[in-house]
C-alpha cells in the first residue's frame, strides 16, 4: 500500500468522524431534525387532526359562519361548551338548526348550568362578572327554549337541551359521531382574553390508531351523560 493510499484512507476516517460529530452536535442543538419533523407529522395524521387555527376568525374564514358548519352534520350534533352565546346570535344558525331538525339530524346542546358553583371561577376566567355570566347563560337557555318550541311537535325530541357544572376551558363539537365520516372541533379558551383569541383543532375520526379522537369523544360525552335535561 503506497502512501497516496494510506493518506486517503485517514482523510476518510477523519472526514467520517468529523461529520458524525457534527450532526450529533446539531441534533443535540435542535438545529438539525429532519427524522424529528417526519415523526411529528405522522403523528398529528395519526391523531386525526386536520385542521388548527390559532384565532376563531382563521377557522371562519375556512369553514364559514357557524351556520354553515352546522349544516355539514348529517345524522346528530353534540355540543358540550359555555352557553353558545356567539352561535345562538346568529340567525343564519337558528334557521340552519331548523332545516337540520326537519331533515332528521338529531341535536342536543349542553351548556352550563346557571345554578353551578363554579359559575365564579368561570367569571374569573373568562374576564366577566358573575351576573352577566348567568345573564348571557339564561338568554342562551331562552333563545333554544323558543326555538324547540317553535318546531313541530314530532320534531321537538330531536332538540334536547341540557345543562352540567363541569369544570371545562373548551368548547366541543361532534358530528355524526357514530359514522365513518365522523368529525371533533375542539376550541380552547384563553384565561382573560376575547373569544376572537380562540385556538382550536378538528379532528377527524380514522380507523387508524386514533385513540386520541376516541378519548376526546368518551371524556366530553360523559359530561352529556351527566347533565340534566331541562324540560320545555
Amino acid at each position: 500500500m503506497n502512501g497516496v493510499d494510506i493518506k486517503t484512507i485517514i482523510l476518510g476516517v477523519i472526514s467520517s468522524a468529523l461529520f458524525a460529530g457534527i450532526m450529533y452536535v446539531l441534533n443535540k442543538l435542535r438545529i438539525f431534525e429532519p427524522f424529528a419533523y417526519r415523526k411529528a407529522k405522522k403523528r398529528i395524521k395519526s391523531a386525526g387532526i386536520v385542521t388548527f387555527y390559532a384565532q376563531r376568525s382563521t377557522f371562519t374564514k375556512d369553514a364559514g359562519t357557524i351556520g354553515c358548519y352546522v349544516s355539514k352534520a348529517k345524522k346528530e350534533i353534540n355540543y358540550i361548551g359555555f352557553w353558545l352565546s356567539n352561535g345562538l346570535q346568529h340567525q343564519d344558525l337558528v334557521e340552519t338548526i331548523v332545516k337540520q331538525v326537519n331533515n332528521g339530524v338529531i341535536f342536543n346542546f349542553c351548556i352550563i348550568s346557571p345554578e353551578s358553583p363554579l359559575i365564579e371561577y368561570y367569571a374569573d376566567f373568562l374576564g366577566e362578572t358573575k351576573e352577566d355570566i348567568i345573564a348571557q347563560i339564561h338568554l342562551s337557555l331562552n333563545t333554544l327554549k323558543s326555538l324547540k318550541d317553535s318546531l313541530q311537535k314530532d320534531r321537538q325530541k330531536q332538540l334536547k337541551i341540557l345543562v352540567h357544572d363541569k369544570l371545562i376551558t373548551t368548547t366541543f363539537w361532534i358530528f355524526d359521531s357514530n359514522e365513518k365520516k365522523s368529525m371533533i372541533q375542539l376550541d380552547h379558551k384563553v384565561y382573560r382574553l376575547p373569544r376572537h383569541y380562540t385556538y382550536g383543532f378538528q379532528i377527524k375520526k380514522t380507523y387508524f390508531n386514533n385513540g386520541f379522537y376516541e378519548n376526546l369523544k368518551k371524556s366530553y360525552m360523559n359530561i352529556i351523560g351527566t347533565a340534566k335535561e331541562i324540560v320545555t
